[in-house]
């Protein structure tokens, strides 16, 4: 007799506290003002790694988009499998800048005005905020996973991920301001979980 394991599935929901991460060190003489999407909408990044295996990545060849445009980035979180690369062009009638102090990929590329971009190859998976060397209300999140798995939501929404193998996995939620939220976890053959995942 042949057994068949049956795909497992993982359902969720995220909640968002209120607490804020700090902008860098550059902008502690600038007042803070708010983002301007924040009124809105808030977007949440939910993605979910294999651990106990290694699965190919399918990356892109043609770089994903972070575009400068009513002095705000958009979109203003993106994920992005480890090897991909991603544009930040300048729609604005002003210079701009984009830089992060980031553990996984600290860069600054520097002001360019309106019709240039810069483009940027992720190698190291992890959460890099982007900011703007010139306007402290801009900022944002690229989270940069090994895995094509990953959803963004809408805040108040839940996340459905089926039709997987049993294993080891780990689930990290993250927002524009950098809020996260990681929790490691084992699905079974037939296995249906639910989890909930704070933002912090």
């Amino acid at each position: 007799m042949v057994w068949s394991v049956q795909a497992a599935e993982l359902r969720g929901t995220v909640s968002v506290g209120s607490a804020e991460h700090p902008a860098p060190a550059r902008y502690v003489t600038r007042a803070s003002t708010p983002h301007p999407q924040e009124s809105t909408e808030h977007h949440i990044a939910v993605a979910l790694e294999r651990l106990d295996s290694t699965i190919a990545l399918q990356v892109a060849d043609t770089p994903l988009v972070v575009a400068q445009e009513h002095t705000a980035f958009a979109p203003d979180l993106l994920v992005v499998p480890v090897g991909g690369q991603v544009t930040f062009p300048n729609h604005d009638a002003i210079f701009h800048n984009v830089f992060s102090y980031s553990p996984p990929h600290s860069f600054d590329l520097g002001r360019y005005p309106k019709g240039q971009t810069r483009t940027i190859r992720f190698t190291n998976p992890g959460i890099v905020r982007i900011f703007c060397e010139i306007h402290s209300s801009m900022y944002g999140s690229i989270l940069i996973v090994n895995t094509n798995t990953y959803r963004v939501i809408n805040a108040g929404d839940s996340f459905d991920f089926p039709d997987l193998a049993p294993g080891k996995y780990r689930v990290t939620a993250v927002d524009a301001a950098g809020r996260r939220s990681i929790r490691e976890l084992t699905l079974g053959g037939n296995d249906e979980q639910s989890i909930s995942l704070p933002l912090e």
